[in-house]
């Protein structure tokens, strides 16, 4: 074979090594686009839905099953809980889970580290974040033991004007999925609508109560 023949041969290999690779490339990035397309418009479309429903009710037990059925729903998640602030916000209970086994007695304190730091940020918090903190390493190893035994991924802080109201813990998604940043996203618009039904909700509970009570 001449060395000009072995030039073309070697040419026409690349350019079809590269054409190749660029349409492998455009395959994969098309198809990658629309599974972050597709996640995007079904959590959108669970918000719409979600919002849609709790504006229905003024019931705060029924707005928290709706939160926790959407993030179970949208994101996969194994389990949900909620934790609302007590009468004489001392500490964080207990008032609804998706997992029928859970002990209705657990509670968070007020002056755990983990209030502390969802208070201090206003942001989801995932558990492999925060246990590289050193407030992660300050909680006792009681309190450590709780979350782990409740197989806790990710916190999701409830908030309105007065400051944190409630916690959602959230165990760690189907088939062992890492939590993405639309996860997070998604969860910081269910925080926010969340928040707003459940001040909405407390405030017509206090309004009912004290028009039904006589002053003496």
């Amino acid at each position: 074979n001449s060395p000009i023949a072995t030039d073309k041969t070697i040419l026409i290999i690349a350019v079809f090594f590269t054409l190749s690779t660029s349409f492998i490339y455009y395959i994969m990035k098309h198809f990658i686009d629309m599974v972050f397309i597709k996640d995007e418009i079904k959590q959108a479309e669970s918000l719409k839905e979600f919002s849609l429903n709790i504006s229905k009710s003024l019931n705060v037990n029924e707005i928290l099953e709706e939160l926790a059925k959407v993030i179970q729903k949208t994101i996969a998640v194994r389990k949900v809980i909620i934790c609302i602030a007590d009468k004489k916000n001392i500490c964080f209970e207990m008032v609804h889970s998706t997992s029928l086994l859970e002990l209705k007695r657990f509670k968070i304190k007020r002056d755990n580290p983990l209030v502390t730091s969802l208070e201090n940020s206003n942001e989801c918090l995932l558990m492999k974040d925060f246990k590289r903190t050193t407030v992660y390493k300050s909680m006792w190893e009681t309190e450590k033991r709780q979350l782990l035994d409740l197989d806790i991924e990710c916190f999701v802080p409830l908030r309105d004007d007065s400051g944190m109201v409630g916690i959602v813990l959230l165990s760690g998604k189907e088939k062992k999925a890492n939590f993405t940043y639309n996860d997070i996203s998604f969860l910081d618009s269910v925080n926010s609508i969340g928040s707003i039904a459940v001040k909405n909700s407390k405030l017509y509970e206090k309004v009912y109560l004290e028009a039904r009570t006589d002053d003496l």
